[in-house]
């Protein structure tokens, strides 16, 4: 599935050239994301909407009205039961299962957690306990939907992104680790124990323009991909995609000279999405040449 400049998204099964188009918005489409059962997906729009969309009938099923001509996030928890917005605070909306479908509780949030300043980005851990959000200025939040307890503010910050990249938070699957990103460095936090916070474990610099940041496995198989292309200053490099991924002893993320970088070629474009399937296995990717690429993964030992 992805976005399209006609306000549609468009979707391919695997495998078929021919893909459905999905219509309802009536701005530029600004984010999309899958279900974790595949059955739904979300788009948001600057048109100050979340739209929920069954994937059998390619129907909307829910909108979430969120703010006008305001370029926000959104993520879908993996049971289905939260869905988060972030637009001049963190939203959280909650959803109840109706007749088969999703739909939500209440006409506005269920509750919001103000991070001091517009919020840019968010993201929820695989067990919908914990909430982390960037704000405009690179300050990140975590709070518990769960307890409701008191946002806490992670330090060190990220420092402002240079002009074409933007913010980036992931979850850990236990919920345990956040990493975030400004599209040229990674910090690490790790939650305290015993109390509610977290602490930095670890900064990296990376020498490409960061597009998106995974955590994949737990504990001792625990590993990062860090996905995005060669610096888009450099029309040379513009059509290649990187996957940088650490070793799977762990935390901390290892230092830089053990790294493991593997570059994918191919777009004639900018590539301006990248990611990593849950299977570890695949990279898909997205680009300015109007193509979305699926690249395999060879694994030899416990390294890509």
């Amino acid at each position: 599935m992805c976005r399209h400049d006609d306000n549609a998204l468009r979707v391919w099964d695997e495998g078929k050239d021919e893909y459905e188009a999905i219509l309802g918005h009536k701005g530029t489409i600004t984010k999309v994301a899958v279900a974790s059962d595949g059955c739904f997906a979300g788009s948001a729009s600057k048109d100050g909407t979340v739209r929920l969309w069954s994937l059998s009938s390619y129907k909307c099923v829910e909108v979430f009205e969120v703010t006008p001509d305001w370029d926000f996030d959104f993520c879908i928890s993996q049971d289905m039961k939260f869905i988060i917005t972030g637009s001049e605070k963190a939203e959280v909306w909650e959803m109840k299962l109706q007749n088969n479908t999703w739909k939500k509780q209440q006409f506005k949030p269920s509750y919001t957690f103000n991070c001091n300043t517009s919020v840019d980005v968010v993201a929820i851990d695989a067990g919908a306990n914990r909430v982390a959000a960037c704000n405009t200025s690179g300050g990140v939040y975590a709070f518990n939907i769960q307890t409701k307890q008191t946002t806490k503010k992670l330090q060190p910050g990220l420092t402002k992104p240079r002009v074409g990249l933007g913010y980036m938070v992931a979850f850990a699957e236990d919920g345990q680790n956040v990493v975030g990103s400004n599209g040229l460095r990674i910090t690490v936090w790790t939650v305290n124990a015993g109390s509610w916070g977290y602490t930095s474990l670890h900064t990296l610099n990376l020498d490409f323009c960061a597009r998106s940041i995974q955590l994949t496995g737990h504990g001792e198989t625990l590993r990062c991909y860090v996905c995005g292309n060669s610096d888009d200053m450099e029309t040379k490099n513009r059509g290649k995609a990187v996957v940088v991924g650490s070793s799977s002893t762990g935390w901390p993320i290892v230092p830089d000279a053990l790294m493991h970088k593997h570059t994918f070629e191919g777009h004639q474009g900018g590539v301006r999405c990248v990611i990593v399937g849950e299977d570890g296995k695949t990279v898909v990717s997205g680009s300015d040449d109007m193509t979305v690429r699926k690249f395999v993964l060879a694994r030899t030992g416990g390294d890509v």
